[in-house]
């Protein structure tokens, strides 16, 4: 409003201007007010973001376009490893790595353009501060003079978690899919959630196959197993090929992911029950060597006793036969009694055999003789049996008869356990020329002895006929085989010069054939059947007799007064050294039991030699040649052997030698 002169003015219009006058001063007045209201605000809101700027848990930095820092507060400057007045004024590119820089100096040019807020993770390099981690997220704060407000987050001990977590899971997959053992993580509904190489190598497929695989479709017995807990059990589990193998399951409750899960640990069993197996079988073979080493023990002693009683009984025989002839009324019943007695040595000798005391003996046999000897044996036991035999009367063998009789019985009883309730057995022999398939270490000899035994029986496969002739393998059930016998055929063949082999298939019989060297024609190997007289004469000889048995002691005594000797007699090895030493000048010989106690045979002769070393020594004993050894010691030919029982003229002969190499009787002529 326009004021001119007042004094031109009325009252009521002078009235009227000073009222607005005054409006318009009150108007002013508020709107100063106001201002200043504002500014106070203003100035307390300035004061408190300044405090909260320097108060606040994250790192507040001011920047300009080329990350210099206009304002920081303590967090920040911090993170920098400075305090507030020396952070200002320095570049942040100063504080973080090197492969950072683009990306900062990016960030601040997109906020200022774009006015979005940034978000950007760098790695600070602090001048004092170890190397940290921080998350910034970035906004515009004056676009005018280009400022950028950060506010930055150490995630240092978040990413360090992570980085944990990270190799964590990888060291429990690096361990999950390592195991030896097949691993399969299960869900509560029993499906596979996640299996380990060895899962699929053992169930078939790939791990991933595995995977959304119910468990009850691998394995057998799911639900004993859940009973069961982490206690081991064993079941099956069955491969994608339909093919079951043993397993030793252990089921173990975890939590993953907040969520309850089973995991499922197999171990494949099959090479463990395998050897539990074997351990078996070798413990048994093992108890059953022990035993039959028992029964040999047994057997051997036996037959030392028993020879020791055939001794005595064959050499009282031969006096009185001596004594009364062939004219005496009883002349018959003593050719019986020592009959019995050869007959009696043959069977200890069976029993040494077994116990594998004895030396085997070959002579030359007819094979249809042995044959028809174990087969009339065995029809006295195998009555359900129907023997058939084919073997020429002329084939002759030169064998132990204990050992071939024992093989040959061997594959007979053999041969009725295949057939079970009865049938066939067929047994033939006759000359061939050396077969092609005959081994190049056995005899190179032209023609061999064909020996066949054969059955009707079930048969055996490849394989089996591959391992048949195997120490300990049997095809018989636990407790009716010990798995020995085709292997003792075998090795009786070979030790004979021989082999073996076996013709068979299923449903189609066996037949085990033998091959021996054969013979040239010639005479067969006789015993004697009759008793010889005995050559009763003056003999200018001494012999010291030593046994610890009173009845062979008194026989042999007998025995060699009637051949014509002087004889001495001791009970045991100390009393033979001392009678020795006594009459050494009217002793010529001494024949030596070995089987005594305390002082034994081998030790009497070690002692009587070292008093003599010339002196003939004639060693006897219920066993046989394979006494003649001691350890490792071997006997000169000063030293001889007899097996118990004798004939007198075995002693005879025996003796006559070794008087003969020492000097003590003219030679024959």
């Amino acid at each position: 409003m326009a004021i001119d002169d007042p004094s031109g003015l009325d009252e009521a219009r002078l009235d009227h201007v000073l009222e607005e006058l005054r409006s318009s001063q009150l108007e002013l007045e508020a709107q100063n007010m106001a201002l200043r209201e504002a500014q106070t605000a203003l100035a307390d809101s300035r004061s408190r973001y300044l405090r909260l700027f320097d108060v606040a848990p994250v790192g507040f930095v001011v920047l300009d376009r080329g990350s210099v820092v206009r304002r920081i507060n303590r967090v920040g400057a911090s993170m920098l490893g400075l305090s507030v007045d020396t952070a200002g004024g320095k570049p942040l590119l100063a504080f973080i790595t090197e492969r950072h820089h683009v990306s900062l100096i990016s960030c601040l040019a997109n906020t200022l353009r774009t006015h979005h807020r940034e978000v950007l993770e760098l790695e600070l390099v602090g001048i004092r501060a170890r190397q940290r981690s921080v998350r910034g997220e970035f906004v515009t704060l004056d676009e005018s003079r280009g400022l950028v407000m950060a506010a930055f987050v150490d995630v240092t001990e978040q990413r360090e978690a992570t980085r944990a977590l990270l190799e964590s899971e990888e060291r429990y997959r690096q361990l999950f899919d390592a195991s030896r053992d097949a691993l399969l993580l299960v869900r509560a509904g029993g499906r596979v959630a996640e299996a380990n190489s060895a899962a699929a190598s053992l169930l078939g497929g790939l791990p991933g196959s595995l995977t959304g695989r119910y468990l009850d479709e691998m394995l057998d017995d799911v639900e004993a197993m859940g009973a069961g807990g982490e206690i081991p059990r064993e079941t099956r589990a069955r491969r994608s090929t339909g093919q079951a193998t043993p397993v030793e399951v252990t089921v173990s409750p975890v939590v993953l992911d907040g969520r309850p899960m089973n995991l499922v640990s197999l171990r494949d069993i099959a090479d463990r029950l395998a050897a539990e197996t074997r351990r078996r079988t070798l413990e048994a073979r093992l108890q059953e060597a022990h035993r039959l080493e028992a029964i040999g023990t047994l057997a051997g002693g036996v037959a030392h006793d028993m020879n020791n009683l055939l001794t005595v009984i064959s050499s009282i025989a031969s006096v009185l036969w001596d004594d009364f002839g062939e004219d005496a009324a009883y002349a018959e019943d003593l050719a019986d009694i020592l009959q019995a007695c050869r007959r009696g040595q043959e069977l200890t000798r069976n029993l040494l055999g077994f116990a594998r005391k004895s030396t085997f003996v070959r002579k030359r046999m007819g094979a249809r003789e042995v044959i028809d000897e174990v087969v009339g044996l065995l029809r006295r036991t195998t009555r359900d049996v129907q023997y058939v035999i084919d073997v020429d009367d002329e084939i002759d063998l030169h064998v132990d008869k204990t050992n071939f009789s024992r093989a040959l019985m061997n594959l007979c009883i053999n041969a009725r356990d295949a057939m079970g309730g009865g049938g066939q057995i067929r047994i033939t022999g006759r000359v061939v020329e050396r077969p092609s398939h005959a081994p190049d270490e056995v005899s190179d000899q032209a023609a061999f002895v064909r020996i066949g035994v054969a059955d009707d029986g079930v048969g055996m496969d490849e394989a089996t006929v591959a391992r048949a002739f195997e120490p300990f393998f049997t095809t018989k059930g636990a407790g009716d085989g010990t798995g020995l016998g085709l292997s003792m055929v075998y090795g009786m063949t070979r030790s004979h010069g021989g082999w073996a082999r076996i013709k068979s298939a299923p449903g189609q019989g066996t037949e085990v054939i033998l091959f021996l060297p054969a013979l040239e024609p010639g005479v067969r190997d006789r015993a004697e059947t009759r008793p010889v007289p005995l050559m009763s004469a003056e003999r200018e000889a001494t012999i010291l007799l030593v046994d610890d048995d009173d009845s062979v002691r008194r026989s042999t005594t007998r025995l060699l007064e009637r051949l014509g000797f002087t004889v001495f007699t001791a009970c045991g090895g100390p009393e033979a050294v001392e009678t020795y030493q006594a009459r050494r000048d009217r002793i010529d010989a001494v024949v030596l039991d070995i089987l005594m106690p305390g002082m034994d045979g081998y030790q009497t002769h070690d002692a009587l030699r070292s008093l003599d070393a010339e002196l003939p020594i004639l060693l006897y004993s219920g066993y046989a040649d394979g006494e003649r050894r001691s350890g490792n010691r071997s006997f000169d030919d000063r030293t001889a052997f007899l097996a118990k029982p004798f004939l007198p003229t075995a002693l005879e002969s025996q003796l006559g030698r070794l008087l003969r190499e020492a000097g003590k009787w003219p030679p024959l002529p």
